[in-house]
This record gives structure tokens, sequence and C-alpha cells, in this order.
């Protein structure tokens, strides 16, 4: 592993340990935890998800449900990390599954994808039971989990009845996405500088050659089939030149899509800002993002 992605692992990690600090479970949320999705024998630390069900949810229904593809540069992050922030959207009254996935360099590409696609089929399976409505499943990425979910969906919708790819789930398509300061175009493979051309390197486990950096794009697999989007970006978010070649690609294939940028030069707001729940605009950007899933 790259010392890009050791130092990943590090800061990542804090960050999430402080932000998480003093944070209580809501006592409205229902959280069934640790639930077996997959069925990785040598480390079972990983495919495992949680689900939280907001007060008064009703198993006998049908009811909308929100995955959440967590970032941390494909090397870094678990659902752990990420549960204070999916318990939250879920008291707005919606199922969300929060998971994690194998990550790089010790699961590389396209470890993430196939573990996002069981996921998938688990709520398939387990529709009934919980009163899931597979015609209402909304995705949520940050970061590179942005391009996780974007990637997976633009294979999944790549063809009109969606092409088969080994990791792909095709009975079920998301409604809409959510990508949030999110990693999602690449760039080119001869222009790709040290940290990024590391990074890649451990999330295809070796070697990045320019056939497995284009296995890696989402964009020439994104058609006007490709779900709405809503895109968030940051005043100081380093990614923030992402979201308007997101919107300006799926503008032109006419797939609905809006995009938000929040903080200001008196407000600064960083990288994934939304996953600090005590910012008020994290509040503000989950319930507009909550807003166009509404309407879809």
């Amino acid at each position: 592993m790259s010392i890009y992605s050791d130092t990943t692992r590090a800061l990542f990690s804090q960050a999430h340990k402080k932000r998480n600090e003093g944070m209580k479970v809501p006592e409205t949320i229902n959280a069934i935890k640790d639930i077996r999705y997959g069925e990785l024998g040598d480390d079972q630390n990983w495919q495992l998800l949680d689900l939280y069900l907001p007060g008064g949810y009703d198993t006998e229904g049908s009811n909308p449900v929100i995955v959440s593809v967590h970032g941390g540069g494909w090397v870094e992050g678990d659902k752990d990390e990420y549960s204070f922030y999916c318990m939250n959207i879920a008291s707005k009254g919606y199922a969300v599954i929060n998971f994690s996935y194998r990550l790089a360099p010790e699961y590389p590409f396209p470890a993430a994808l196939e573990d996002l696609g069981n996921v998938l089929k688990w709520i398939w399976d387990t529709r009934e039971k919980y009163g899931f409505d597979t015609g209402s499943i909304f995705g949520i990425g940050d970061s590179a989990g942005g391009h996780i979910l974007a990637l997976y969906t633009a294979l999944l919708t790549e063809g009109e009845d969606g092409k088969e790819y080994p990791y792909v789930f095709s009975k079920i398509r998301f409604r809409a996405l959510g990508l949030n300061c999110a990693s999602i175009f690449l760039g080119e493979y001869s222009a790709l500088k040290t940290p990024s051309r590391h990074s890649l390197e451990d999330l295809v486990g070796g070697e990045l050659t320019e056939s497995k950096f284009l296995k890696l794009k989402p964009e020439p697999h994104i058609t006007e089939n490709f779900p709405p989007t809503f895109l968030v970006s940051s005043s100081r978010d380093f990614l923030k030149e992402q979201p308007d070649l997101v919107k300006s690609l799926l503008d032109k294939k006419g797939v609905p899509c809006r995009y938000r940028i929040y903080g200001s030069d008196e407000k600064p707001l960083g990288h994934c800002f939304f996953l600090d729940l005590r910012l008020p605009e994290s509040e503000i950007a989950m319930q507009d993002e909550l807003d166009f899933f509404s309407i879809i």
C-alpha cells in the first residue's frame, strides 16, 4: 500500500472519530446491526450492513430505501464511521442501509462494486420481510463512495435493459442518486499526477495500466438511462471541480440533475462537510437532497 493510502487511513479515521464524539443514537431509530449480506469466508469484518428504520416504520407497507456508500479514498472507512449520519437520514422517514465494503488494496477493484451489488440483492431478497419498495431505492455516495456508486450505476444502466456485468444485480435500479463531494471523473491517464496515480494503483491492487484505468471511469458508460442526480459540493471542497463536469455530461444526456454548493468565503465548508451533524449546513444539504428525491 502506498504512503498516500496510509495517510488517508490515518487522517480520515481520526476525522470520523472526532466528528462522532458525543453523538447519541436517536431514540426514534430502530437499528438492526451487523447483518451479513455476502458470503465472504476469509474475513468476517466485511460484508456486513446496518439497517436503520425510523419510528413508526411499517414492515407491512411499501417503504422507500436509501443505500449509503461511504467514502474514504477506496482504502478507508466502514459502516460504524457513518452510523450517526445514516441514522439522521433515517429519521426523515427512510429505511437506510449503511454497509461496510471490502477496501483496497487488500481487496482490489471491483470488490467494492461486487459488494454494492450484493447489498442490492439482499434488499431484493428481504423486500417482503422489511417492507422495502424496490421501485423507490435511492443511492447516496460521498467522495470515493460517489465514484463507486456512479460507476456501478453507469454499468447497470448503460444498455436499455441493463448491460450484464458479473457484479451488477439487474433487478434493482436506483430511482435517483445523491453524489456528495464525490470523486467521479478521474481525468485522463496521461495527465495523472503522482498522488492520484498511487491511490489508483492501490485501488487496482498493482500496476495501473491504461486498460485498467479505463475500467475505473464511469463517464464512458453514462447514458440517458442514468438516474436523476443531485450533486453536492462546498466552498472549500478539494473536489469542487467535479460537479460541473458531471452536470455538463448529464445535461448533454438529458438526465435531470441539480447542483448545489454550500458555504461561502465568510463561512467556508470543506470536503464532506455534511457528515458533521453539528453544522446547520449539514441538515440543509441533507434536506435539499431528500426534497429532490421526493419529486422524482
